[in-house]
């Protein structure tokens, strides 16, 4: 394809990618390559070397654990790498010339790539947040050659110390936030020349006196404060309150003491700290506020280097948030009776604390965006309260549930483990959860259910976004099941027995899987009586034909198939279809209501309408292009 410029595949299933090379010129005109959001583990890099004008390469947002081979590309200016699984990265032999731009965000790298100063020497802007990087590796002497840096991030990550000996006149920003930084040498700081250690745990500073206070532009929340003229504690700590509600911004409790605490009112319902200067959080700290009547009263703790927490059994926090901290520990004492919330977002927890049983009255609990791999069901099975469980975009791969005697989750109504990389599960783990409403499954890699689900209290399952082929659910029971979602899958054909697993089902979405007519897929989805929406678009339908549309039913989207042939022989008032961008060739419909139940036919081959004289449908060919389904 001599004139192919840009080729997007995102936001796929791709698990492979192969090359089959041929004789001639390669790819003469490719300039971009997107494979964002896809499942790729590992790529031959040396396929793209053939490629001699490719400016942009983004596999980010995959699964890769390794590139093989050798990428010699000296047209290439931007790789994205971030959101995948790599450890490690060696770039001995590459040649990437013209590269200026290099993210690997969010990744686990204990060190950077192996001959990146060879491998990328006019690199300006790298990106390496969210890794663990530490000081093992000679990191500063290292970032120092690459002669025409102009920004580098590094915040979230695990420095302990800062010496930069060689600014070269190309560097202007480097980010430290959110590392455990103790010690920042910067004896050449040069004009133009900024450092951003918000949120770091600095004990000592060593910098030149010129432009000292533009080169740490950003010195929030860390134990220690400097000017040029002297070196001391400066309190920079804002409090503002309005009503019932306060926040504190860049508080160091070890710098600044206590006293804000003594301005807070009694009355006051909502806490909130901004740059909390702290690693280890104890609950005591907070509960300093002196409340009227020993009230309770909700905190939320946003962007700090807190690594550990410890809850008391006397705390007055009814509902606490942590979003943006270090957090890798948490620990709770027994008998707490106040905290009822307790959410956590954007941590680096890898499990659920086994303390969370001791919060006896907790009736939410929420890890998102955090690292957790594996879950144990029975910490929660004896929480009495607990309503919802919220463990969504973790990198869960597998539950586990240690059944114990007595009520199991005895008020559990809501569960929600979408975006984790779940790959089977068992559905009898959830049969003791006699309340539960709405469990979801969605986006992880699920490919089997195991088990059977019998939970007549489920109203909503949701198994969107996986890698289901096919799903029996013979033996299941799902009585009061109205919402059914299994978009994004590859089903070739409904699921086994769910005819008779989910009687009441209302709202039935399977939108973009790979079913066909050969399933006599019409004749079981009439057997749904209470069926009002049902979304069949992007499959691979060839005709419909409906021949018992029950009064419940009221609209039926059938957009992006490949259907010839369309019969529907009593729509009722109210029903409408969606034809849409289909190839429909053959209409048989009776005559009640017709304009009405076709409400879609936009982008079709053949277009009818009813003539009430002549008392038949009128159709005829459509020959302009459609734009609409291109």
């Amino acid at each position: 394809m001599p004139r192919l410029q840009i080729l997007s595949l995102m936001q796929n299933k791709i698990t492979f990618l192969n090359y089959s090379r041929t004789s001639g010129v390669e790819f003469p005109s490719l300039r971009e390559i997107f494979l964002v959001n896809n499942l790729l583990t590992t790529v031959s890099i040396t396929d793209f070397n053939g490629m001699k004008l490719l400016r942009t390469l983004d596999l980010s947002n995959n699964r890769l654990h390794s590139l093989e081979g050798q990428l010699r590309l000296s047209s290439l200016t931007d790789l994205k790498l971030s959101h995948n699984r790599f450890t490690e990265l060696s770039c001995c032999g590459w040649n990437l010339s013209s590269l200026t731009n290099l993210n690997i965000n969010n990744n686990t790298l204990q060190r950077l790539p192996t001959c990146m100063e060879d491998a990328l020497p006019i690199v300006s802007y790298l990106n390496l947040v969210s890794n663990v990087l530490s000081n093992d590796d000679n990191v500063w002497d290292r970032l120092a050659s690459l002669r025409q840096l102009t920004l580098l991030d590094l915040s979230y990550n695990r420095l302990t110390s800062m010496v930069w000996d060689n600014v070269t006149l190309s560097t202007r920003y480097i980010d430290l936030r959110n590392n455990p930084m103790k010690y920042l040498n910067i004896p050449m700081a040069i004009d133009g020349f900024n450092v951003d250690m918000g949120c770091t745990t600095i004990d000592q500073l060593e910098v030149s006196s010129r432009s000292f206070n533009d080169t740490l532009s950003e010195i929030y929340c860390i134990p220690i404060r400097c000017s040029w003229h002297a070196c001391g504690m400066v309190v920079a700590v804002m409090l503002e309150c309005e009503h019932i509600s306060c926040t504190i911004s860049n508080w160091a409790p070890g710098v600044e003491g206590l006293s804000v605490l003594s301005n807070i009112p009694n009355n006051v319902k909502y806490i909130r700290l901004r740059y909390l200067n702290i690693t280890t959080l104890y609950s005591d700290l907070l509960d300093r506020v002196k409340l009227s009547n020993d009230e309770t009263f909700q905190a939320t703790i946003q962007h700090s280097p807190i690594q550990h927490a410890y809850l008391s059994s006397r705390t007055n926090i009814s509902n606490m948030l942590l979003m943006d901290t270090n957090l890798s520990d948490i620990e709770i004492e027994p008998h707490n009776l106040k905290l009822e919330i307790l959410s956590i977002m954007q941590s680096r927890l890898r499990r659920v604390p086994d303390s969370i049983k001791r919060l006896v009255v907790l009736q939410a609990f929420d890890i998102v965006q955090s690292l957790v791999d594996y879950v144990d069901l029975s910490l929660f099975c004896k929480l009495q309260h607990l309503q919802v469980l919220n463990l969504m975009q973790n990198k869960i791969s597998f539950l586990n549930y240690s059944r114990s005697s007595g009520v199991e989750f005895p008020s559990l109504q809501v569960i929600y483990l979408a975006h984790n990389l779940l790959t089977t599960i068992s559905m009898n783990d959830f049969n003791g959860m006699k309340l539960l409403n709405i469990l979801d499954l969605s986006n992880n890699s699920l490919y089997s259910l195991e088990g059977q689900l019998r939970l007549s209290s489920l109203t909503e399952l949701k198994l969107s976004h996986n890698r289901f082929t096919e799903l029996s659910w013979c033996g299941w029971n799902l009585s009061s099941l109205t919402i059914l979602n299994i978009n994004n899958n590859t089903l070739q054909r409904l699921p086994t027995c769910m005819e008779d697993a989910l009687p009441i089902v209302s709202y039935l979405s399977l939108v973009s899987n790979v079913l066909s007519n050969d399933d006599k897929i019409w004749d079981r989805l009439t057997n749904f009586n209470q069926l009002i929406v049902l979304d069949l678009s992007n499959n691979r339908l060839t005709s419909m034909v409906w021949n018992n549309v029950t009064l419940s039913t009221r609209y039926i989207n059938l957009r992006n198939n490949p259907i010839k042939y369309l019969n529907i022989t009593t729509p009722k008032d109210m029903f409408k279809v969606d034809t849409g961008c289909s190839k429909i060739e053959q209409l048989e419909v009776s005559r009640m209501s017709f304009n009405d139940t076709y409400t879609g036919m936009y982008c079709i081959p053949t277009r009818c309408s009813w003539n009430s004289e002549l008392a038949q449908m009128e159709c005829g060919k459509i020959v302009e292009e459609c734009q609409t389904c291109a």
